[in-house]
């Protein structure tokens, strides 16, 4: 059971879930593949990615 001060999440835990991942790899991959070129992989690149 989780306390006032635990910072467990089950959503994020959710996100974790072996479903989740390859779905999001998934994802990544269709949209990779279907870039171009260049301006559009970077164009898909932060939805997958992150902006780093």
């Amino acid at each position: 059971m989780s306390g006032a001060n635990d910072p467990y999440d089950p959503k994020q835990v959710a996100a974790l879930s072996a479903e989740a991942l390859d779905a999001a790899v998934s994802a990544a991959t269709e949209a990779f593949a279907g870039a171009a070129d260049l301006e559009a992989l970077a164009a898909v690149r932060p939805a997958h990615l992150g902006d780093r």
